[in-house]
């Protein structure tokens, strides 16, 4: 069963009225919502999102309305992948608000770095670099995992 058609049916209830054609003078079908605790429909969808791998289906889910926004967002930024990343996406990160999606992080991944943003070349500021990261790192208050990849003479070796 597709993950929409389940969304679908733990919102939504079709009633089981007869429509105007047959000659019955209820009302025609329809759909109407299902009074069920709210706390226990998001509980649900946040199991159901918990799920869901692919990102794009995450973040169109996000989209839908404030609630999928409250339930979905946790799991759309639960890992975070860098990657070929720059030094100014690093820098972007760290300048996001402290309440912002950060502190839904639980994993987060930094491949090699690039020596260029959208096609001009940079000298990377290692210091900064390393400020940015720091101030980053301490917005994800979940952070349970972090990988860090560094090139150099030796080859690539991670950091844990």
């Amino acid at each position: 069963m597709a993950f929409s058609t389940v969304i679908k049916r733990i919102v939504m209830l079709p009633t089981n009225t007869k429509g105007h054609a047959e000659g019955n003078p209820e009302k025609p079908a329809r759909l109407r919502q299902i009074k069920m605790n709210t706390r226990l429909t998001e509980d649900i969808l946040r199991l159901l999102g918990q799920t869901v791998d692919c990102r794009a289906t995450l973040s169109a889910l996000c989209r839908v309305s404030k609630t999928f926004l409250r339930v979905f967002q946790p799991a759309l930024y639960r890992r975070i992948c860098l990657e070929h990343y720059s030094s100014p996406t690093i820098a972007s990160i760290s300048r996001l608000p402290k309440d912002s999606h950060l502190k839904f992080t639980e994993d987060f991944h930094i491949g090699q770095r690039t020596s260029s943003v959208g096609g001009d070349r940079y000298e990377p500021d290692h210091e900064a670099e390393v400020e940015a990261l720091n101030l980053s790192l301490q917005k994800m208050i979940n952070l349970r995992s972090f990988t860090y990849v560094v090139c150099g003479a030796l080859g690539i070796i991670r950091a844990y």
